[in-house]
């Protein structure tokens, strides 16, 4: 502040707009902004207990200050074990220490400096990239006929995104016809509702351990093994046949039998 006299003899105060420590000049001189949203956050994806961060950037006068919003709520602090696994960084940031599936969601950052409206950002998309360990519905053994129709169950463990799944048998990867891709109009091998195994007229091939595998970015899941024995019925190879011999002689009847499992023949 300063002192004058004019020629008057009047004093003549004037007061000038000064800079210290916590005044912002510029809001003294009357020079406010209302906040705007410099960098919106982008939608992101990542793995369980893995860090993530949401950008977030705003710029005003006073400096605004940066909160989100989850679903359309507003995102309060959760504390587990005495601290909080995500916090807003002092730049606006989110930051997640890890992501937990009850994270995924919508968000947007708001920043407010009590001049005029607060500024909101586009929405952003943060998924939760999961699998669990529990299988809904698992293979079982099963023992068949030949030329029959089996059906092995696979219900995969849910999880974000939903897993893809094959099947494997002997511990290798089956060969199946998911869509008709390989021009059958039957196959023989075909997934029902995408996840379960059919295997049409079934042979002795056929026979041995079947896995379902469950697969997304997360992590990959094996079920239990299961049994296939495709059975054949018994049936004759060479049948006796009317054979005359010399009284008190030896004679052969010839019968030969196939199946699986092997038949047994009595006499």
């Amino acid at each position: 502040m300063e002192r004058h006299c004019n020629e008057g003899g009047v004093l003549d105060l004037r007061v000038e707009a000064f800079s210290s420590v916590g005044v912002d000049r510029g809001v003294l001189a009357g020079d406010t902004r209302a906040p705007r949203i410099t960098e919106h956050p982008v939608s992101a994806a990542g793995l369980r207990t893995d860090p993530m961060t949401l950008r977030c950037q705003a710029d005003g006068r006073p400096a605004p200050n940066v909160t989100w919003t989850k679903d359309g709520k507003a995102l309060e602090v959760e504390l587990q074990g005495g601290f909080s696994h995500r916090v807003v960084l002092p730049g606006g940031n989110l930051f997640f220490l890890r992501l937990d599936p009850a994270d995924a969601g919508a968000y947007r950052c708001v920043a407010d400096n009590g001049v005029g409206d607060p500024a909101v950002s586009r929405e952003a998309t943060l998924e939760v990239a999961y699998l669990k360990h529990e299988f809904r519905a698992a293979p079982t053994s099963q023992m068949v006929t030949a030329g029959d129709t089996v059906l092995l169950q696979c219900g995969p463990p849910r999880g974000r995104p939903d897993p893809a799944v094959q099947w494997r048998k002997d511990g290798r990867r089956l060969d199946v016809d998911e869509h008709g891709q390989h021009g059958d109009r039957q196959p023989r091998l075909r997934l029902v509702d995408g996840t379960n195994l059919a295997i049409r007229d079934a042979r002795p091939a056929d026979s041995g351990r079947y896995q379902c595998v469950a697969q997304n970015v997360a992590a990959t899941r094996e079920s239990p093994e299961a049994s296939l024995q495709v059975a054949v019925p018994p049936h004759f190879v060479t049948r006796p046949s009317d054979t005359t011999a010399l009284l008190g002689s030896s004679a052969v009847l010839r019968c030969e039998v196939a199946g699986d499992p092997k038949p047994s023949v009595n006499a």
